[in-house]
């Protein structure tokens, strides 16, 4: 196990697996830590229990934990912007110090709400089997780009150099729902839906032209 595979493992160590029990708990929450809704849509909590005088700021665990995530990757960047935007409206107790924005807290039930305006869906929803009555037509243009730039593409076996570049992907996207005639499609959910689908190993440069 070299040194990355061992501070990941240390950092995993922090997380638990969310059951049913614990998720049914959560939800009876009226006001949770952001960086706890997060981590409860990818289906895992903050195991408290690991906590000692040496780990410091529990949310920049989270943040990394999140980080290392393709969904919870994507939910760090949405909830971050929305806060920026005000279309997600969190609560900055005034003990709170923290730079990181997943200390601030959140009304549960709009999280929730918000949740229903991703894109792509949510760990947590087919882990007990909660499943959604409609496709928005982000996600089935998510799923149509999926089909064109990445049908082809190996994720056993990944070559960055073959990956399609992302201002190709982008400017299908954003083309695709102008004759779809998606409302209010911007080229930042168009970009934000090429991170998601975007195989890992060419998110941190190379193909993004």
């Amino acid at each position: 196990m070299d040194k990355n595979d061992k501070s990941l493992s240390k950092l995993n160590s922090h997380f638990k697996p969310v059951d049913k029990d614990e998720f049914e708990s959560i939800s009876q929450k009226p006001i949770i830590p952001l960086g706890d809704g997060l981590l409860l849509f990818v289906g895992y909590r903050f195991d408290f229990s690991t906590i000692t005088k040496t780990t410091v700021g529990r949310m920049n665990f989270v943040t990394q934990f999140l980080e290392n995530d393709q969904i919870g990757c994507a939910l760090l960047k949405c909830a971050y912007s929305d806060i920026q935007s005000e279309k997600l409206e969190t609560i900055l107790p005034e003990y709170c110090f923290s730079a990181n924005f997943l200390d601030r807290e959140i009304v549960f039930q709009k999280l929730l709400k918000w949740a229903k305006t991703l894109t792509f869906d949510l760990p947590i929803y087919s882990k007990f089997n909660v499943t959604k009555s409609h496709i928005t037509p982000d996600m089935e243009l998510m799923f149509d780009a999926i089909s064109k730039f990445w049908s082809n593409y190996d994720l056993n076996d990944p070559n960055p150099n073959i990956a399609p570049f992302k201002k190709d992907v982008v400017d299908w996207l954003m083309s695709e729902a102008k004759k779809r005639n998606i409302q209010d499609f911007k080229k930042s959910r168009a970009s934000m839906i090429d991170t998601i689908i975007r195989c890992p190993i060419s998110r941190g440069g190379g193909n993004t032209r």
